[in-house]
């Protein structure tokens, strides 16, 4: 069967389908502390687990129309993070996630790439609206999601056993500014 999964190409960034090669940068991103430091769950952290996590993952795009894409630099291939939609802690509220490796860290990748999939959210999946919970003390996520347009709640509320911040912005909110982004598919077999 094949299943046809997007591609998203901003300025500077890929955003693909998972494949079995990034079990390995998935390994070493969600092996360093100082990465998910803000992570509440981190639900595959062995190398055993993250090879169960892709076909997981791929087969939520089929089920869902969203799930999680590995960010990848245009420049040389090098996967340097992720990001995506998935349902808000078994809620039918959707949030955006992301996370990106140390050496990606305060360059604009993070706002650049979940700029990408807010505007794959509303262009394409046609949500409704589009949440971001981060933990009171991460304010470079809580930073990241103020830049891609989404609004501040006043009261934390409580996700993933944690009290978070909590952002969201609807469809009639959204305006895509001028950023470069280019949607494509691409087709391929599953295992």
């Amino acid at each position: 069967m094949h299943i046809r999964f997007p591609q998203i190409e901003t300025a500077r960034l890929k955003l693909r389908a998972p494949v079995p090669e990034d079990v390995r940068p998935l390994e070493s991103l969600w092996s360093d502390p100082d990465v998910t430091k803000y992570i509440p769950i981190i639900l595959f952290r062995t190398r055993e687990e993250l090879e169960e996590f892709i076909p997981l993952t791929r087969q939520r795009w089929t089920e869902r129309g969203f799930g999680m894409l590995i960010v990848t630099t245009k420049e040389n291939d090098t996967v340097i993070g992720y990001c995506g939609l998935q349902f808000l802690n078994s809620s039918p509220q959707v949030e955006i996630y992301y996370g990106f490796s140390k050496n990606a860290w305060d360059q604009g990748f993070a706002t650049e790439a979940a700029r990408s999939m807010l505007r794959f959210a509303f262009e394409t999946a046609k949500l409704e609206s589009v949440a971001g919970v981060t933990q009171p003390e991460n304010t470079a996520s809580q930073k990241v999601l103020e830049k891609i347009g989404l609004k501040k709640d006043p009261e934390m509320k409580t996700f993933y056993d944690n009290v978070c911040v909590y952002f969201t912005i609807s469809r009639e909110d959204f305006s895509p500014d001028d950023s470069p982004y280019k949607l494509t598919y691409e087709e391929q077999g599953e295992e």
